[in-house]
């Protein structure tokens, strides 16, 4: 996974062609919303915005502190469950 720190956010992309994106059933801490891409990972107060080729964005406001550090734990998370089936880093 390459992850990069934006002004406005925080993004991640895969480095392999394909992923899965099905969330663990008994996933209380995540929830999917959408039909088809870009579809929405909600955890926390945060919104993952994940599009067709796997890329993973998350806005958090450039001051924002430990709020940072909490959505990059979170994208890492996230990375890793959509992810799982192929090399994440």
């Amino acid at each position: 996974m390459g992850h990069w720190i934006l002004a406005s956010g925080l993004m991640a992309r895969p480095l392999v062609d394909e992923f899965d994106l099905e969330l663990p059933q008994d996933s209380e801490e995540y929830s999917l919303e959408g039909e088809w891409f870009p579809f929405v990972i909600c955890c926390d107060e945060l919104e993952f915005i994940v599009s067709e080729d796997g890329t993973i964005f998350v806005a958090v406001a450039k001051n924002a502190g430990e709020l940072t550090l909490v959505a990059l734990r979170r994208l890492f998370e996230v990375c890793e469950l959509i992810y799982r089936e192929s090399e994440c880093f």
